[in-house]
């Protein structure tokens, strides 16, 4: 398995008002699984300040530019079941459900 990893960083007047790092990450062909590419987005952070701002939507745009250039199969994320915040943005930004844990 290889892996990059790419971090991009938001600002405005020169202040960091929030970031994105995604990991690419490609995966050979075992007896269990089938080769692929994914981007995968470990953590998007946007300062309180300036949500709804589209400083998250420039971040999610930039992560999809870059996903296009590394021909990627996909791209991915976690979201905390309980940030009904972050599940509402990503939807607004077509992600959806493809996989669900659970734990006790």
């Amino acid at each position: 398995m290889q892996r990059s990893h790419y971090i991009y960083v938001a600002l405005i007047n020169e202040k960091v008002t929030g970031y994105l790092w995604a990991e690419h990450i490609r995966r050979n062909e075992t007896p269990l699984t089938y080769s692929g590419s994914k981007l995968y987005i470990h953590h998007i952070s946007v300062s309180e300040a300036h949500r709804r701002n589209r400083v998250g939507v420039s971040l999610m745009n930039r992560a999809e530019k870059l996903a296009e250039s590394l021909k990627v199969d996909y791209i991915a994320l976690d979201v905390w079941s309980f940030n009904h915040e972050a599940e509402e943005f990503f939807k607004e930004n077509k992600f959806s459900d493809y996989n669900r844990k659970m734990w006790k």
